[in-house]
């Protein structure tokens, strides 16, 4: 039984430190708080990826023309797969110079060989 606790104890470490090396590699600014969505570098050169999904995925689903600018805002939580809050801006069209604020949180799940990117939803931010 107490080989079963070490052993219990011992993958719950390991996958404790998988997941701090894993907001780190996002540019996590702090280690990953249990339920918590610690900041994470908008810049990141993976945000922008998934935000850019988001804003395709977005575009696919509502037959829109949104075009991505920036990611302005960047949260994660770590669970059984990565949980973004991602707040991005976007252009209506490129003749446009209006921007707008829209919230997207696209989450990652399933195993390290197959991982699936998915859109929860897409809305308008109102300052």
């Amino acid at each position: 039984m107490a080989l079963k606790l070490s052993f219990v104890f011992l993958s719950i470490l390991v996958a404790s430190v998988s997941l701090q090396v894993s907001a780190a590699d996002l540019g996590g600014k702090q280690g990953p708080v249990p339920g918590g969505w610690p900041g994470i570098d908008p810049n990141d050169p993976r945000v922008v990826e998934f935000a850019k999904f988001a804003v395709a995925e977005h575009n696919r689903e509502a037959r829109t023309t949104l075009q991505f600018v920036q990611v302005i805002n960047a949260k994660v939580l770590i669970s059984f797969g990565l949980a973004f809050k991602l707040v991005i801006s976007a252009r209506v069209s490129n003749k446009s110079s209006t921007t707008n604020k829209y919230e997207a949180p696209p989450n990652i799940s399933g195993l390290a060989h197959r991982r699936t990117l998915e859109l929860g939803y897409f809305r308008a931010v109102h300052d």
